[in-house]
């Protein structure tokens, strides 16, 4: 039994991109779908679908929302991928065609078609990823609307014993397309998204010519504004109720008359003062004793003589000094011994004082703070650390998938940059000292 061998791959047909809208993947998501899928995130697109109605010309479908979806096999004729009828089956006979329809429950008997409610009930279109597998011949599979009996475009073109792939979109008619190769060859289909009208585009049928437009309606007249109701009366205020009666304060006795002061009397006269009585006279002081006279002094009596002192003994002669002996003559130099084991290393000298320092050489480097590309890309940029042999070297703060940023003109203060317009960046000035 043979199994699918390489395949070649082509971009998907016929979509320009309007607006787009992305998210995040992981490694794991990104390396198990390719494309990717962003669950919720559709793609705006205007369709242009290769598969006619009707005619040899690409049609246009209008403004349309594509989804993206997890790829599931719709159709495979390989024996081993099991498919009963109508998605299974033999080989495709040279042009033998076949109508499927992706839009709704998928059931044959107890299996269950892998793309079984997938495709959007409002589908307009589905992209497709065709595989044309051990074709017998060169030629190539068509795909069309199921309601169309010819084809001029083909979805996946093969060479004989070539397997081949790529991936094409398919308008639908009655919710179906129908599928044709021109040589024998199994075909295995795997389903990736689906197209549906932009709702706030408006509907753009995608089968049929398309109707004159009408013209213009006259403007209707404005509608007259109703008239305001009237507001309600407002209930009139109700009467503040009376002030309970304070209780009346009793009476103030009346102050009483003031006593009458009664006369003050008459000064008396002053008293004459009393005569002071005379002092009475001191006593004379009494005579001083006289001092008896001082006895005299008596005679100082006379010091005791000291005892004799013994006779000191004779000093004994001192003997004469012997005679001094002759030099003796000097003796031969001995011979030099051997030389001894090396000693132990000494102690290590103090260091010697620092040597001056020498020529300072190098590079200086300034950087600068952040700046913002204006429109158009190119700044012109002062900065008093620049001259003409200075190096410099910008780069974005952020990551930037636009423009390269570059240094175009170097004078003395002053240099050109140009990069992403509303992009911020730096820039490093070096100078040789």
């Amino acid at each position: 039994m043979k199994t699918l061998k390489s395949i070649s791959k082509t971009a998907i047909a016929a979509i320009i991109l309007i607006a787009s809208f992305t998210g995040s993947m992981n490694a794991q998501e990104l390396k198990s779908y390719n494309p990717y899928t962003v669950y919720g995130h559709q793609l705006r697109s205007e369709l242009i679908t290769q598969s006619p109605f009707g005619g040899e010309a690409p049609v246009k479908m209008g403004p349309t929302l594509f989804q993206e979806v997890i790829p599931c096999r719709f159709v495979s004729t390989l024996e081993e991928d099991k498919y009963p009828s109508p998605w299974g089956g033999k080989e495709f006979k040279a042009k033998e065609s076949r109508t499927y329809f992706p839009i709704g429950i998928l059931v044959s008997g107890d299996w269950t078609n892998p793309c079984s409610e997938v495709v959007a009930e409002k589908a307009i279109a589905v992209a497709l990823r065709v595989t044309a597998f051990d074709p017998n011949g060169s030629g190539a599979v068509f795909v069309a609307p199921s309601s169309f009996t010819s084809y001029s475009y083909p979805a996946v073109q093969f060479k004989d014993g070539h397997d081949a792939q790529r991936e094409a979109d398919v308008a639908l008619h009655a919710g179906g397309f129908r599928v044709e190769p021109n040589e024998d060859t199994h075909v295995v289909i795997d389903i990736i998204g689906y197209f549906i009208p932009d709702p706030n585009q408006g509907l753009v049928g995608p089968r049929g010519e398309q109707g004159a437009q009408g013209a213009k309606g006259d403007k209707g007249d404005p509608g007259v504004a109703g008239a305001q109701g009237v507001a309600g009366a407002q209930g009139e205020k109700g009467d503040k109720g009376d002030a309970g009666v304070a209780g009346a304060q009793g009476a103030k006795g009346d102050k009483g008359d003031a006593g009458v002061a009664g006369a003050q009397g008459a000064k008396g006269d002053k008293g004459d003062a009393g005569v002071a009585g005379a002092q009475g006279e001191k006593g004379d002081k009494g005579d001083r004793g006289e001092a008896g006279a001082q006895g005299l002094k008596g005679d100082k009596g006379d010091r005791g003589e000291a005892g004799a002192q013994g006779l000191k003994g004779d000093k004994g002669d001192r003997g004469e000094a012997g005679a001094q002996g002759l030099k003796g003559d000097k003796g031969d130099r001995g011979e030099a011994g051997s030389q001894g084991a090396q000693g132990p290393q000494g102690p290590m000298g103090p260091q010697g004082p620092q040597g001056p320092a020498g020529p300072v050489s190098g590079l200086s480097m300034v950087t600068s703070g952040k700046l913002v590309f204006p429109p158009g890309g190119s700044i012109t940029i002062s900065d008093s650390n620049v001259r003409q042999n200075s190096v410099i070297i910008p780069y974005y703060v952020e990551l930037s998938n636009g423009n390269a940023i570059a240094i175009a003109v170097i004078g003395n203060g002053t240099f050109v940059a140009s990069g992403s317009p509303n992009k911020a960046f730096r820039y490093a000035v070096f100078n040789n000292n």
